[in-house]
């Protein structure tokens, strides 16, 4: 994947940013690892201002930390990190599901089910990390706009990305076959219109979801420290 930024209408400062949030979330840096600001300056062909621009939004959305030496890297999230990103995620998605039963009209459910069948198609790939998280976020987008709250989406997206680090580092540490029944039973509670088994069934995917999150990212932080990825 080339990070090098083409013609495009929308601000330079906007490209830089979401080229190089998408090059960290879709594994193209490690966890743990540096980024070097002359050679993204390199690799982008834009301008050291640009640059910085960049990475102080990153900074502030948790996607880099800086070092002790003044530089940026790809930051470790700790296990009490992934239990509150998760405690929210199950707040709030919890809520967007049972609301989307109430709320989502017939051709919303038929979306989020094809949403769903891509993410599954998606799984497929384990090496394509942007095509599972681009499915992912159109899974996100139809259930937040079907439960009309655009609040929460909002509030959540920073923290699907941060969890999108530790997937796209042991993508293979999830029990997919689970995690597919358990997206299944949200949209058939969806379709059935029960609002309060979508909440539970989300609530029941999240909390498996965070368990195997916590033990990806202790895999990803010992294959790092033994300076394997294999």
């Amino acid at each position: 994947m080339s990070l090098r930024i083409v013609i495009d209408p929308s601000p330079l400062r906007t490209q830089v940013t979401e080229r190089l949030r998408d090059a960290i979330v879709d594994g193209k840096f490690k966890v743990g690892e540096k980024l070097v600001e002359r050679e993204l300056i390199e690799q982008l062909g834009v301008s050291r201002p640009s640059v910085r621009e960049a990475l102080r939004q990153l900074q502030s959305e948790g996607l880099i930390v800086q070092t002790a030496s003044r530089g940026v890297k790809i930051p470790w999230l700790s296990s009490k990190e992934i239990e509150e990103i998760y405690q929210v995620r199950i707040a709030l998605e919890g809520l967007a599901a049972e609301l989307f039963a109430d709320r989502a009209t017939d051709e919303q459910i038929g979306d989020l089910e094809k949403a769903l069948e891509e993410i599954e198609h998606a799984r497929e790939y384990p090496e394509d990390h942007r095509r599972f998280r681009l499915a992912k976020t159109t899974f996100y987008e139809i259930l937040f706009a079907g439960a009309d709250n655009a609040t929460a989406a909002r509030a959540l997206r920073t923290y699907h990305l941060r969890l999108a680090l530790i997937w796209g580092a042991t993508p293979r540490a999830q029990d997919i076959e689970a995690r597919k029944a358990e997206m299944r039973s949200i949209i058939d509670a969806i379709k059935k219109r029960d609002a309060v088994q979508a909440r539970h069934a989300y609530t029941v995917h999240l909390s498996n979801s965070q368990k195997e999150a916590i033990e990806a990212a202790k895999l990803t932080q010992f294959l790092n420290s033994n300076g394997s990825t294999a």
